[in-house]
């Protein structure tokens, strides 16, 4: 556990405050996420297709109605094919260098490229001094899996055949990711492990075996148990009629914790349930998963419908036997709502003998990283620091091992 000498940085007490102030006026606290850098690192946008392939297909968007979906909005939009690299100042592409790759997290709403992770890619970017490929992969709600699994095996193909200046071959490459894009990633190893559904998904001959494709993996603020087993659900809902958790000495996740509505664990189940509902079946599971007349427990019947699905240990990472994966860096705030499942997953993975390195950050909130000028207080928070130079240190640690 990582302890920030003297407590929770002013950075971070920042964060919970600018958070209070943006959920009062019912502004989006997203906004607070860490700006695009404005020196140190350049930004390449990919062109759709590549040589004598296309796997980057003409950049897809969809704006849809969703008066019939429980979610509160009736129009949502969805992008994905579109792809760029960060360089770090003073990169000069050389063969067989080694290349980080990033899978964001959300749906197919959210842009690896756009205001929420642009910040971040450019600063894995910058601390690891590696060009980061970052993309918009296919996935839920339009599109949902196994073809996001696909969509990402398809850019890893890319990423080891070519770097942000033209064909050449990597020699490992360094997995990124966050919040859902941790079980899109962790899935995906799980595909290349997995000789059927490798085969399946169309990979088995186009991809290098797994051990020498990845150099190291890191996950952060994981999200991977489809089981929605997360203890983390029983005490790290943020409570915003409590004065007390704006501050670093309340309880609760402010990014994603809100659990109005969600007043038991059943409850907290079944909505974590819904969201897997739509990862695996798109608008059908998103359907059948949703409340009825406002009660909660249509998706916890539906995944108890589908259960021989739901039980195969290949969709839940948490369950998988992780035995001959590459080293694993996991951080985790114990603030997160989902905090139990980095963890979790860590010890997994160390008890299949896999050299897993766990960073547990004090204090911290889901994908703290993000913010790490302290949500816009001009104050770096240190926590956010500490994890950049963790991801710094372990990536060099493991491109030694080669």
């Amino acid at each position: 556990m990582w302890h920030r000498p003297g407590g929770v940085s002013p950075g971070l007490t920042a964060c919970f405050k600018r958070f209070a102030e943006e959920a009062a006026a019912g502004r989006d606290p997203y906004s607070l996420i860490d700006p695009v850098l404005e020196s140190g690192v350049r930004r390449r946008p990919i062109e759709a297709g590549y040589g004598s392939k296309s796997i980057f297909q003409v950049p897809w968007h969809a704006t849809l109605n969703l008066s019939a979906l429980p979610a509160g909005a009736s129009h949502a939009s969805w992008r994905f094919n579109t792809a760029e690299w960060l360089v770090p100042n003073g990169y000069s592409q050389e063969k067989g260098e080694a290349r980080l790759v990033f899978v964001h997290g959300g749906n197919a709403a959210d842009s690896a490229s756009g205001p929420y992770y642009a910040g971040f890619t450019m600063r894995l970017a910058n601390w690891t001094r590696l060009p980061v490929l970052a993309f918009d992969y296919t996935t839920e709600p339009v599109s949902p899996w196994p073809n996001n699994l696909r969509s990402v095996l398809s850019y890893l193909e890319y990423g080891w055949t070519h770097g942000p200046e033209g064909a050449a071959d990597a020699s490992k490459l360094i997995l990124v990711a966050d919040s859902e894009g941790t079980l899109v990633l962790m899935q995906t190893l799980i595909a290349m492990h997995d000789d059927t559904l490798s085969r399946l998904l169309g990979y088995r001959s186009v991809l290098p075996p797994p051990h020498q494709l990845v150099g190291g993996v890191v996950l952060s603020s994981a999200v991977v148990d489809v089981h929605c087993r997360t203890r983390s659900f029983d005490w790290n809902c943020y409570n915003f009629s409590n004065p007390l958790s704006y501050t670093p000495q309340g309880t609760g996740d402010p990014d994603t914790g809100n659990c109005t509505g969600l007043g038991t664990r059943a409850a907290k189940v079944d909505d974590c349930l819904g969201s897997y509902l739509t990862y695996f079946f798109g608008f059908e599971g998103a359907l059948r998963g949703a409340p009825h007349g406002g009660q909660r427990g249509a998706a916890t019947a539906e995944v108890r419908r589908r259960a021989d699905f739901f039980n195969q240990s290949l969709l839940s990472p948490i369950d998988y036997p992780m035995a001959g994966f590459p080293p694993l860096l996991v951080i985790s705030g114990t603030r997160d709502y989902f905090y139990s499942d980095g963890p979790s997953l860590a010890q997994r993975a160390c008890d299949a003998g896999v050299d897993a390195e766990v960073f547990n950050v004090h204090g911290a909130f889901h994908d703290f990283i993000e913010y790490s000028e302290g949500c816009g207080s001009g104050v770096p928070a240190d926590e956010a620091l500490a994890a950049y130079s963790r991801i710094a240190t372990f990536t060099t640690r493991v491109l030694r091992r080669r």
